[in-house]
């Protein structure tokens, strides 16, 4: 649900995901939403959804690695094949790699917004 008035405060706060928009919405419409854009211009909301769906396949990601890497080595480190250094360095090159994903992910917002205007730009950061 996409608002900005008194009126759909209700709206917003029942919606799956509430976004508020307009630097001039009224305060209870901001408060009950889960997203305020600030800026004047609505197009940049399907970068956001674009930018927020992105981050839930990194997380995914991220969150599988982990599961492999734990039923992969759990059995190793059990035998003792691995050893306790070994089970160690293979943990944190993964840490490592979660760490990447999320700089990538955060790194998005900039390739996303490179396609929109400098006036648009402005607009949103007013």
């Amino acid at each position: 649900m996409i608002g900005d008035g008194i009126n759909v405060t209700p709206a917003l706060a029942e919606a799956t995901v509430g976004i508020a928009t307009g630097a001039t919405g009224s305060v209870a419409a901001i408060e009950s939403a889960h997203v305020a854009f600030t800026g004047r211009d609505q197009r940049l909301i399907p970068a956001a959804i674009r930018h927020a769906r992105h981050g839930r396949l990194i997380r995914a990601a991220n969150i599988v690695l982990a599961l492999l890497i734990a039923v992969m080595h759990f059995p190793r480190a059990l035998s003792r094949v691995l050893g306790f250094g070994g089970v160690v360095l293979v943990q944190e090159v993964a840490e490592a790699i979660v760490i990447l994903n999320g700089v990538l992910a955060a790194r998005r917002p900039a390739i996303l917004s490179a396609s929109v205007t400098p006036a648009v730009r402005t607009l949103a950061s007013a």
